[in-house]
């Protein structure tokens, strides 16, 4: 008996080793060059459609999950295939929304500048009837809270409420998550925006936040992250590596001051793909514990660069 309990616990052991490398597990299934899409920089997955928003690009791609174009919609009118870095709209970030059960496709901006803070909001029966809203309402109300250079690179919608991620660089080093309620009396009153510092290792390079999905079945946020030699929200920088991580049972973590991810994957030597600047995540299924994923890179050379990966927790 005394012999079998200690086969027993040599094989509970090795089962929990395995089980910990499986959460560390993903391997690259697809990689696509959009060499004529510039900037990719937000990405939505929605019925068997895959959105993306380049933040200097002219119009929205759909494709499929084999990253084939279907379709896209123009939305600025300019000559040439990258609007001019003074003028762009710098939508950063895709997510999916309802209002009054329907739902849309939500570009938002980075709000790093006051010409950038236009928001688009697709209908997904019918993308091509978009509307759009000007503020600077969250560059005011960032700075509230203590955000001195606003630069949102994310949005996801948990419970009742959107969640923004603010990218750091050399001279502002943290990341921040800010809490943002959905309904208008309180989206108006800074005192009910709430931010929470994101808890990532030191490295040689500051790691920014720049692209956030949330899996509500799971309860898991997850966010891509990425290096970049810049000291300010507006100018780019030499590229370094890029990163995956998540947080799980995030909706009971939110009102946290600090939150450390669970896990933060590098993306660039796991997937073996290099210097890269991961800007998006989306996620196409979960099926137990594999879960299908696609990123969209921004590397500031006028296109992008699609990644289809399968994560297994």
């Amino acid at each position: 008996m005394k012999k079998w309990s200690i086969y027993s616990i040599a094989a509970t052991l090795i089962a929990l080793m395995l089980n910990k490398a499986e959460a560390q597990s993903i391997k690259l299934l697809k990689t696509t060059l959009l060499e004529n899409y510039p900037s990719a920089s937000g990405i939505e997955f929605y019925k068997g459609k895959l959105y993306i928003m380049g933040d200097d690009a002219t119009h929205l791609l759909v494709l499929n999950p084999d990253h084939q174009p279907i379709d896209s919609v123009s939305i600025f009118q300019y000559n040439g295939k990258r609007i001019h870095y003074t003028i762009k709209p710098d939508l950063e970030s895709l997510t999916i929304g309802t209002y009054k059960r329907d739902y849309y496709l939500i570009a938002t901006p980075s709000f790093s500048a006051e010409n950038r803070n236009t928001i688009y909001a697709f209908p997904l029966e019918n993308i091509r009837h978009y509307k759009t809203f000007v503020t600077s309402m969250p560059i005011s109300h960032l700075k509230h809270i203590g955000i001195q250079e606003p630069n949102l690179e994310g949005t996801a919608f948990v419970d009742k409420s959107v969640i923004l991620s603010n990218r750091a660089n050399f001279a502002q080093p943290e990341n921040y998550l800010v809490q943002v309620p959905v309904k208008k009396r309180l989206l108006k009153k800074h005192n009910r925006w709430e931010k929470a510092a994101i808890a990532l290792p030191k490295t040689d390079s500051t790691i920014g936040i720049s692209g956030l999905e949330y899996w509500s079945e799971n309860d898991i946020l997850l966010f891509t992250a990425s290096t970049e030699a810049t000291s300010s929200a507006t100018a780019d920088g030499a590229i370094g590596q890029s990163y995956l991580g998540y947080f799980s049972n995030y909706s009971k973590q939110k009102n946290k001051a600090s939150i450390t991810p669970d896990k933060l994957i590098n993306l660039s030597q796991e997937l073996n793909i290099g210097n890269q600047k991961v800007e998006g995540i989306c996620v196409e299924s979960r099926m137990g514990n594999i879960m299908i994923l696609h990123f969209v890179t921004d590397n500031d050379d006028g296109q992008s660069i699609l990644y289809k990966a399968q994560l297994t927790f």
